[in-house]
């Protein structure tokens, strides 16, 4: 499963999904230099139900140009241009 970080808030990391549900974790769980837009590929152990939280750069710059698209997209309808 993969989630989006959207926030730190004191110790509780939190989270959206794919569907827009909001996810909150122990923010220890977090990789060090985790930060707001990066997205993780969550696993569960099965050994013992934890769940480990991996740094997907490739998907966190995808999103990245996604918005960055979408914000570029909404500034020339701002303006009057089409594209």
């Amino acid at each position: 499963m993969k989630l989006t970080l959207d926030r730190i808030e004191g110790d509780i990391a939190v989270f959206s999904d794919d569907c827009g549900e909001i996810r909150e974790y122990p923010a220890s769980v977090l990789p060090r230099g985790a930060s707001d837009g990066d997205v993780f590929e969550v696993a569960e152990d099965c050994g013992d139900g934890s769940l480990s939280f991996a740094f997907d750069p490739d998907a966190t710059r995808e999103r990245a140009e996604q918005i960055s698209g979408l914000f570029k997209k909404l500034k020339n309808k701002k303006r009057g241009i089409n594209q």
